[in-house]
């Protein structure tokens, strides 16, 4: 037992923990045996939740050496949480004998495929390993197939109020984002479903329904936006408190759970913060770039530029389990996403401007590129900080909305 396999076994378990765990009488036990000190112990008391207390424990607790692991276990027991300390050994001694999470012998290791070469043939090459390729297509044909008339499917969660024992305050402006999402995606030819206020039972269930949409089997795409209270570590907070892992929700549409969206783009928008740095910023000298919009008025923000006008038939083929995805966060991993109670977030009004004038001309990830453009350069606080998206792809292709209501 090491301490990268502990805080995998601890990350993994993340969202059990974070539920399920009560820290009163573990955090006595823990400063009594010395495994925080305090001042670490204030600093995880001072999370607004009971999920952002338990977040801040675990996250201390994996700065700690493997010995402070065995106290911690123990601390759960004399705490009467013995069944989170058993779901944590029993992950571990689970992870040691799996045969998938062992180190893979170095005489083993795959053969690397030589891209140029390829083989169509089973042929194998001197070191007796066998290298399958099958040529599919035209690596220049690579775009998504696009129909726009068939009956695409969007979901967007939105929560906004949360109930009062979660003590968190109303995330004003989230309406307005919604409402702008809803008519951007109704635009872009998608059939839009918006749910409000859920908790995480209700949370879970939207989204289940949503992956088992019979619209996706003609579908060529399907999006789903969630605005929500996020955690660090890439957690989603519903409306009573339930702490959802955003790679969770992402497995219910991944080709084994969701087949009928299989080889198809799965656009994953999340408006949430990811930790609460607030991203400072640096002056640079050079050319304006992308033309921007007007500045809105009245919004807790200042511009920080001089915006003035300037198919294969019935071909049979494998892909992996997880591609096709493009997730599109509003902020880097450990930063606040910012918000206007009046005008809703950066990110949306961003990326509403962006989608509606270049949906028609541009494929998904480079207009994402241009709304990157947009916060990172438009935006800025009152305070002087910055914000800045962070969209992942795993898409295979290039995907175009072909919205028939884009202009140039």
């Amino acid at each position: 037992m090491n301490k990268d396999s502990i805080n995998k076994v601890l990350s993994n378990k993340l969202v059990e923990l974070t539920q399920n765990m009560d820290p009163s009488d573990l955090l006595i036990r823990l400063e009594s045996k010395e495994v925080f000190t305090s001042n670490t112990i204030e600093l995880i008391k001072n999370g607004a939740t009971l999920i952002e207390k338990n977040y801040n424990l675990i996250e201390a607790l994996k700065k700690r050496p493997v010995n402070d692991f065995h106290l911690f276990i123990a601390c759960l027991k004399d705490s009467s949480q013995g069944h989170l300390a058993d779901l944590l050994t029993d992950t571990l001694a689970t992870q040691a004998t799996d045969p998938e999470q062992s180190v893979v012998d170095a005489g083993t290791n795959p053969v690397p495929v030589d891209i140029d070469n390829l083989r169509l043939d089973n042929k194998p090459n001197d070191r007796g390993d066998t290298v399958v390729a099958t040529e599919l297509y035209d690596l220049t044909d690579c775009v998504y197939e696009n129909r726009p008339e068939s009956k695409r499917g969007c979901l967007i969660i939105c929560n906004e109020v949360y109930e009062p024992d979660t003590k968190v305050r109303p995330r004003l402006g989230a309406s307005v984002d919604t409402n702008n999402l809803r008519t951007l995606f109704t635009e872009l030819s998608y059939e839009v479903d918006v749910r409000s206020n859920l908790s995480g039972r209700d949370m879970w269930s939207a989204l289940n329904n949503f992956a088992s949409d019979s619209r996706h089997a003609d579908a060529d795409s399907a999006v789903v936006c969630i605005h929500s209270l996020g955690v660090e570590g890439d957690g989603i907070v519903s409306c009573d408190g339930k702490l959802f892992d955003i790679y969770q929700i992402i497995s219910l549409f991944n080709g084994n759970n969701c087949p009928s969206l299989a080889g198809k783009p799965k656009l994953i928008f999340v408006i949430s913060d990811r930790g609460n740095a607030k991203d400072g910023s640096v002056k640079v000298t050079g050319s304006r770039g992308l033309e921007s919009g007007s500045q809105e008025p009245g919004a807790l923000m200042r511009p920080t530029l001089d915006r003035t006008s300037q198919t294969r038939g019935d071909l049979s083929y494998t892909i992996p389990n997880s591609c096709d995805f493009l997730i599109a966060c509003s902020t880097t991993a450990g930063y606040a996403s910012w918000r206007n109670n009046l005008q809703g977030t950066w990110y949306v009004n961003a990326l509403v401007r962006v989608f509606e004038k270049y949906a028609n001309v541009l494929d998904v990830v480079r207009l994402l590129t241009r709304v990157n453009y947009v916060v990172s350069h438009e935006y800025e606080s009152l305070t002087g900080f910055k914000q800045m998206p962070a969209p992942v792809t795993m898409l295979t292709k290039e995907f175009y909305f072909y919205s028939p209501k884009a202009v140039l």
